[in-house]
């Protein structure tokens, strides 16, 4: 859903702009059936899934939660999505199985 989705897209973005083109990345905000193709699914689930096993998941994890920590305003961005690694592991295995999505 949405409150999951923009941090997990944000994170994709920000350790995949090597796979993904600059369209790609900006339509990852928006529901306009924008689609990613299974080659770049497959890829970005290889980053993933390399992320997950050497800590850098669980670190962003760790740092999005202490950033939500200090936040004191209702309405921050981080406040209001979560990040887990859990999410990130079923996204993984998703694109890993997808054939490709659109995003909407």
């Amino acid at each position: 859903n949405c409150w999951w989705w923009r941090p997990l897209w944000g994170y994709v973005c920000e350790t995949s702009h090597d796979i993904l083109s600059d369209k790609d990345i900006m339509a990852g905000s928006f529901n306009d059936g924008h689609s990613i193709s299974q080659a770049k699914a497959i890829k970005i689930a290889k980053r993933l899934r390399k992320n997950i096993s050497n800590g850098n998941v669980e670190k962003h994890e760790k740092e999005w939660k202490k950033q939500q920590a200090k936040d004191t305003a209702k309405d921050s961005f981080s406040k209001n999505y979560p990040f887990a690694v859990k999410n990130v592991e079923e996204f993984a295995t998703f694109l890993e199985q997808c054939g490709g999505f659109s995003i909407c």
